[in-house]
């Protein structure tokens, strides 16, 4: 259900939906990574936005469609990492944090690679090319995953890549519904 739109709309939220903030770094899974790039590209993780929009729930919180969407500022070290926002609607809070999270990596290492190919992590767009179908990017990270001579960023790269297949998988299955 992981769909772009130009959301929330232009004025205030409707009465019937709740928003919820979260701080990108105390999430886990993609958004970790996420965090340990934009340090490197000089963004202030501080100043990340991260918000799910949505209709409040019964129990408590909020429940889906849920509109989430996170806002970068700009790298305070290098003058081509510019502000942007990612957005993503999924069914529960969790899907769209691991979802927006997992977009903005793969936006942030395709538009950014040239300062992070000497960083380690130089094998992240191997295992996030999105011009590749998912069994052509598995084949292709792990060539290179297994040609990295230090070992630990070869088993970080594994995992990142187990955990990329991982996120694939659940939204192949989410859109066969």
């Amino acid at each position: 259900m992981a769909t772009n739109v130009d959301w929330p709309p232009l004025g205030p939220l409707p009465l019937d939906h709740a928003k919820l903030t979260f701080d990108l770094r105390e999430l886990g899974g993609f958004a970790q990574t996420l965090c340990r790039v934009l340090v490197t590209l000089g963004v202030p993780e501080e100043l990340v936005k991260v918000t799910c929009t949505g209709k409040p729930a019964k129990e408590g919180g909020i429940e889906g469609p849920i509109v989430t969407s996170v806002e970068f500022p700009a790298s305070t070290t290098l003058p081509s990492v510019l502000a942007f926002t990612e957005l993503t609607i999924e069914d529960t809070v969790e899907e769209g944090l691991q979802a927006i999270s997992h977009k903005a990596l793969r936006r942030v290492m395709r538009d950014h690679y040239e300062h992070l190919m000497t960083t380690e992590f130089r094998l992240l767009p191997q295992a996030l090319d999105l011009s590749l179908t998912p069994s052509e990017q598995s084949f292709a990270a792990g060539r290179v995953i297994l040609a990295e001579e230090d070992r630990c960023l070869r088993v970080s790269a594994i995992h990142l890549l187990e955990q990329d297949r991982y996120v694939t998988q659940l939204e192949q299955k989410r859109r066969q519904y």
